[in-house]
């Protein structure tokens, strides 16, 4: 097994720098490119430091009681990146004798007869898949006492996930540097925002203003992240006339990419000869469309194991200030661009 010894040489750094970028430290100032180096290094070795045990967790692991919640609708229950992420949770969980035995939506936590019965009983910790309203997180927190958010950016509580800014700068960088100009964006935010707040969408905004690209207003799609609406907006930017309509599809996710794919084809066209996409996530169907999906790989069964050993640190006593932990994202390219 890995230790902290190898991360640092593997990676050309101190033991103290591993120690503060894998631990979160909130302080610590570090350029990107060591903390990616570091965060490499760990990964490839299979390392990530165990939950501590500490005098405070009396009650045996067993009898934890853990949930988890997702922030949209029952439709995340099938989205392969985040059953990925609690896979990778209860992967972690089961190897210090815990499980997730609660799991609810945030469309189901709207019924007030459900939060109340959901939370008239002692929970441990939650794991928090994206984010949510802040007068539910309020109320939850003061019945839970330890929370640990995937992919959500509260600075009250442990946070981990990818930087999605950073990854969309790679996807559409990656289809300017092969030419493409008039490039298309489909994708969504989070609960209640608008997509001017997604930070997919800042990241597609800022390549453009980078490469001089005047923004096309007619080339931006809000699928709200319903794979029916994904295929709407395909057919709209399809519609558009041949000279105005994108080369290019920068899907904000691997599964509106995916049905992006399906207009593509029924419109006769070809990829990427006629119009190349890329998504984001790398979820394991991407290697296998028909071409193989260009995206984003963003590690989502470590994004889970980290979550899960953040929350058993909490409830073993941790009281340390607010981790936040973004995993390094990489460069997928295959047929489709």
């Amino acid at each position: 097994m890995a230790t902290i010894r190898d991360v640092a040489a593997h990676a050309g750094v101190s033991i103290a720098t591993v120690s503060r970028i894998i631990s979160g430290d909130p302080n610590y100032k570090v350029t990107e490119e060591t903390r990616s180096k570091v965060w490499d290094s760990a990964l490839k070795l299979n390392y990530w430091p165990r939950p501590a045990k500490t005098k405070q967790h009396s009650r045996p692991a067993e009898s934890l009681k853990l949930g988890c919640i997702f922030s949209m609708t029952l439709e995340k229950y099938s989205d392969p990146f985040f059953t990925s992420v609690l896979a990778g949770a209860e992967t972690r969980l089961m190897e210090c004798n815990c499980s997730i035995s609660i799991t609810r939506t945030y469309n189901e936590l709207t019924n007030q007869n459900i939060l109340f019965n959901t939370f008239n009983q002692q929970i441990s910790g939650i794991l928090l898949l994206e984010e949510i309203p802040e007068n539910m997180l309020h109320y939850i927190k003061e019945r839970v006492p330890n929370i640990v958010g995937v992919d959500t950016y509260y600075e009250e509580i442990d946070n981990v996930g990818f930087d999605r800014r950073a990854a969309a700068i790679k996807a559409v960088s990656f289809l300017i540097s092969k030419g493409h100009r008039r490039i298309g964006f489909i994708g969504g935010s989070g609960m209640g925002a608008s997509l001017e707040d997604s930070r997919r969408f800042d990241g597609y905004c800022y390549c453009l203003r980078k490469a001089g690209i005047p923004l096309d207003e007619r080339l931006v799609k809000n699928c709200k992240w319903s794979q029916d609406l994904a295929q709407i907006c395909t057919r709209e930017l399809l519609s558009l006339p041949k000279d105005e309509r994108p080369t290019a599809i920068f899907a904000a996710s691997d599964l509106t990419a995916i049905a992006a794919l399906s207009v593509i084809y029924e419109f006769g066209l070809k990829v990427p000869t006629d119009i190349a996409i890329i998504g984001i996530n790398n979820i394991d169907i991407t290697a296998y469309t028909s071409p193989p999906l260009s995206t984003i790989d963003v590690h989502a069964k470590e994004i889970g194991k980290i979550a899960a050993d953040l929350l058993l640190n909490r409830i073993n006593g941790d009281t340390s200030m607010p981790k936040s932990i973004y995993l390094p994202t990489k460069l997928i390219v295959r047929g489709s661009v």
